[in-house]
């Protein structure tokens, strides 16, 4: 699930933390009173990056050289259920102009390389710097 707070994309844990967290940590400065409900915003359907054939899991942005957003994320074949990123995932690549998409997939960057690697049977939670 994402949301957006003025204008930003947060995700789930980083709503919690404006909901939860911040006004606890905020001390004895003075508060503003804090709407939520008129920053947070639908995402629009086409910032949802979805794949028919295959779930998607732990995405990571960065901004290239070539000014476009690359996506690097899990993905594993929907045939193989939910729970099928324990022996089937694979690390893909997706580019878009935007860093909210839309995504177009580009190529299979890591996959399980098979027996007697350390990748055998999966790849799994890309952490791009």
């Amino acid at each position: 699930m994402q949301f957006y707070f003025s204008g930003i994309s947060i995700g789930f844990y980083g709503f919690l933390f404006l909901l939860l967290i911040l006004p606890k940590t905020a001390g004895t400065q003075e508060i503003d009173e804090l709407s939520l409900s008129t920053m947070v915003q639908p995402l629009p359907t086409e910032s949802i990056f979805r794949d028919s054939a295959y779930f998607n899991w732990g995405s990571s942005i960065v901004k290239g050289k070539d000014n476009k957003y690359h996506l690097f994320y899990s993905r594993w074949k929907r045939e193989y259920n939910f729970s099928g990123w324990l022996t089937h995932s694979e690390i893909a690549h997706a580019v878009s102009d935007q860093p909210e998409g839309p995504y177009q997939f580009v190529e299979t960057v890591l996959a399980g390389r098979g027996p007697d690697h350390w990748d055998a049977i999966t790849a799994h939670n890309p952490k791009i710097k």
